[in-house]
């Protein structure tokens, strides 16, 4: 078992609960999911959540209003502190803006249902081209985050949010029941560029690509000195989505990360690290409703020949 890193910031969760967890390094998603796991109203800011989980609910004739400072200076709306943008480019920016992510990734699934929908059985080689071209647009993500969390060293809870809507979309896609869904995304490889390992990696898999990102951007917090509670909430992310019981020990040749692979494997395999106390980002959908229409629905809407 790892000795615990002291952080550097103030912990004002354990002060007033008894608690290990530093409530304020934590993103708006992950705070509504604890809200929501204690049967917590999950409304209101950053603020206002923190201090529910804290014991500390503000009575709602207060009316107290969002301001700059609830989300610990600049920041985007999920609480991600944004004061390193400018030392990134504008164009890895661009490529891992959330609200744009998000945004666009609810259009492809929502695209992607209508066209199972309409076509479940014959439309299979359409609806897989479409899943590659999804599926395409993870390489660029993950250069971008590259540069940034492990070439800058910089926006490592930021680029993990970027993962964890990336992990989102793909259980979205999974409730899609289309033909050949889970094969396509499975067996599909995306090229990871480890620019200072002098490589680029073909990684099969959701499960391969993903925990290799996640890994890159954790040892290089850690080497980054990035305070343990920031950690903490990035590795609950990471084990919101997967089992990383079942994979091999993340590995790296950069100088620069080599020197805290093995912290991280090591905090991986801790099941009583600090982290894992955090509730999980996972959401369960139901699946998808769709119509064979080859024999179903509308006459008008059917994909075969039939007696009018």
């Amino acid at each position: 078992t790892m000795a615990s890193t002291s952080s550097p910031q103030a912990s004002s969760s354990s002060s007033s609960s008894g608690s290990s967890i530093d409530y304020s390094v934590l993103l708006v998603p992950q705070l509504k999911a604890a809200c929501k796991a204690r049967g917590l109203k999950v409304s209101g800011t950053k603020r206002d959540l923190i201090d529910r989980l804290e014991g500390r609910e503000i009575p709602s004739s207060t009316g107290r209003k969002r301001t700059h400072g609830d989300d610990g200076g600049s920041s985007s709306s999920s609480g991600v502190d944004l004061s390193w943008a400018g030392e990134v480019d504008k164009a890895d920016m661009d490529t891992i803006n959330l609200s744009k992510l998000r945004k666009e990734l609810a259009k492809n699934v929502k695209e992607f249902h209508k066209m199972v929908d309409e076509d479940w059985h014959d439309g299979w080689e359409e609806q897989g081209e479409a899943l590659t071209g999804y599926l395409d647009e993870f390489a660029v993500v993950f250069k971008a985050i590259y540069t940034v969390a492990v070439v800058k060293g910089v926006g490592f809870q930021y680029c993990s949010e970027v993962l964890v809507v990336l992990a989102d979309f793909l259980d979205q896609l999974a409730s899609v029941p289309a033909r050949g869904n889970d094969d396509t995304v499975s067996m599909y490889e995306v090229e990871v560029d480890r620019t200072r390992e002098g490589k680029t990696e073909s990684l099969l898999g959701p499960d391969a690509y993903l925990s290799t990102m996640w890994g890159l951007i954790v040892t290089s917090a850690m080497a980054h000195g990035a305070p343990q509670n920031v950690i903490d909430a990035i590795m609950m992310d990471m084990t919101s989505f997967h089992d990383y019981g079942e994979y091999d020990d993340f590995e790296s040749s950069d100088p620069v990360l080599r020197p805290h692979v093995s912290k991280f494997n090591e905090l991986l395999a801790n099941t009583s690290a600090p982290y894992r106390a955090l509730p999980s980002r996972k959401k369960q959908y139901k699946e998808k409703r769709v119509i064979d229409r080859r024999f179903s629905g509308p006459k008008h809407r059917r994909t075969r020949d039939y007696d009018p």
